[in-house]
């Protein structure tokens, strides 16, 4: 074992490597660790997209599902002209608040709606990089 010598200033060679591979390691330690935050922050921000997204399919659910019930009310009896024009104004108003909520929509990449519908909403927010389990058909 050598003893450490007081009056030697210098480091040596070898402590110069490991310096620089500890320095280096380090750097790429950060690298990967800001990377994390990043795609963090990314996947935050996608949970809060996913949790949008399913607050306007709820509120779009609910302005349709009457609007549809009232159609096949009006269908079911044509010769009811009081039923049937009650079930139209009402169609008619859920498909004026479904459209007014459907104009606030901004910049939709994409939009998959219905049982054709060739992936899930947790596919749509997963990213544009994510593979839809579409089997080549979209």
């Amino acid at each position: 074992m050598r003893e450490h010598d007081s009056s030697r200033s210098q480091p040596t060679r070898q402590e110069n490597l490991v310096a620089g591979q500890l320095v280096e390691m380090v750097d790429r330690l950060q690298a990967e660790l800001d990377d994390l935050r990043d795609q963090l922050a990314w996947s935050n921000r996608l949970g809060q997209l996913g949790m949008l997204t399913a607050a306007l399919a709820h509120e779009t659910n609910n302005f349709l599902t009457p609007v549809r019930s009232y159609a096949q009310l009006a269908l079911a009896k044509p010769c009811d002209a009081q039923l049937t024009e009650r079930a139209l104004r009402a169609a008619v108003e859920g498909t004026r608040k479904a459209e007014a909520l459907a104009e606030r929509v901004r910049h939709a990449g994409a939009v998959f709606c219905g049982p054709w519908s060739p992936a899930s909403l947790g596919d749509y927010v997963a990213g544009p990089s994510h593979v839809l389990p579409t089997a080549g058909t979209a």
